[in-house]
């Protein structure tokens, strides 16, 4: 995963600043996108209108991966939104609700490419140069986007650790789309949780597993 001060330098540096870096918004938002949800890259690159979700009753917004950008089977599953990155889901949503196409993406600056047409295809090379910018070349081999989504497994553990009981493993398992290590999770427990536990340990996650630092970058 990437250290604090590396969090800090991605985060606190302006992808836009002298227009040195292409597709600055995109990664400006998908930074802390992936941070606070743990979602791989291809992913969130793959966000449409039809994938925020707004349950009844719930605190929070939520977004859900579907079949068609899911890894794998266990891939597929919907992940709460922290208030810290729900002003950038909204403005986003507003802006592909305003093209009238019912599954517009939220990214469309993320063309589909490769082999696989994925839209995560392109940024991923626009966040390479970034990182490096950033980091330095000497972060190749160490560090890449799916960093983030390691910060979000160690702050999990941390905020358990820390006492919140809803950032224990077997929810971060299943928030990070990741299959059940045993034969009594698959089994003999129940698929889904209640919404209100994954909104527990988004909220927990960042209350007591993230360093003061990085939330106020985020704020």
């Amino acid at each position: 995963e990437f250290s604090e001060d590396e969090l800090l330098a991605l985060l606190q540096t302006d992808p836009d600043a002298g227009k040195r870096w292409a597709w600055g918004q995109a990664i400006r938002d998908l930074m802390p996108l992936a941070l606070l949800t743990g979602a791989r890259e291809n992913e969130l690159c793959s966000l449409t209108v039809d994938k925020v979700v707004q349950l009844s009753g719930a605190e929070l917004l939520g977004i859900a991966v579907l079949e068609e950008d899911a890894k794998t089977a266990s891939s597929i599953r919907r992940v709460p939104l922290h208030p810290l990155v729900r002003p950038i889901i909204e403005r986003r949503l507003a802006a592909a609700r305003a093209t009238g196409e019912p599954d517009a993406p939220l990214f469309p600056e993320c063309k589909p490419g490769g082999p696989a047409e994925k839209r995560g295809y392109y940024f991923s090379k626009r966040f390479t140069e970034f990182r490096r910018d950033v980091l330095g070349a000497e972060s190749d081999g160490l560090v890449t986007f799916h960093s983030f989504r390691k910060c979000f497994g160690t702050f999990m553990r941390r905020a358990a650790v820390a006492g919140v009981s809803e950032c224990q493993l077997s929810v971060a398992q299943k928030l990070m789309g990741h299959k059940p290590q045993t034969i009594t999770e698959t089994t003999y427990m129940e698929a889904e949780m209640p919404w209100k536990v994954y909104e527990a340990a988004i909220l927990g996650m960042v209350d007591k597993g993230m360093p003061e630092g990085v939330i106020e970058a985020l704020t």
